[in-house]
């Protein structure tokens, strides 16, 4: 699990408010000093990890996959060309929304600091300039930026929809 602790005193609350027994450290990931959990058995547990932390502690947090055989993805930025992102304001609607709209999975990213959702990732500018009208014109805060200074957290957001 990564703790975003963009500032000294958020990396103190990380470090101070789990148990001394978890395994965290701090670490440079990309441009942005992250707290680095691990030691987790299942991803049913580090998901409970990450609520607590954006719960409790209120520091954003997220669950990422180590990279093993057979599961090669993991953050890192995503290079030249042209990202989408949409800004959804820690809401996870938008994004189940955002999803339905594109009928296919969505990424979580950062970008300056902050989290956004990832609709298209491109070396074509006339592509992400579609998909940018496309999405804004649904009425979602979307903007278009240089993907090489976007790091990718997940590609494929994982929703848990209940009705």
């Amino acid at each position: 699990m990564l703790i975003s602790t963009p500032t000294p005193e958020s990396q103190q609350v990380a470090i101070a408010s789990l148990p001394n027994d978890i395994d965290i450290g701090l670490c440079r990931y990309v441009d942005r000093i992250v707290a680095r959990v691990g030691g987790f058995t299942d991803r049913a547990l580090a998901d409970d990890w990450r609520r607590y932390v954006e719960d409790i502690i209120r520091l954003p947090a997220y669950v990422v996959e180590p990279n093993l055989p057979g599961n090669p993805q993991q953050p890192g930025a995503l290079g030249a060309g042209y990202a989408v992102l949409v800004d959804y304001s820690e809401r996870p609607e938008i994004a189940a929304e955002l999803q339905r709209l594109l009928a296919r999975d969505i990424g979580l990213v950062s970008y300056g600091g902050k989290n956004f959702l990832l609709v298209t990732y491109t070396q074509n500018v006339g592509g992400a300039a579609e998909s940018l009208k496309r999405v804004s014109d649904r009425g979602f805060f979307a903007f278009l930026v240089d993907s090489s200074r976007v790091t990718l957290i997940n590609p494929r957001v994982r929703l848990t929809i209940s009705n």
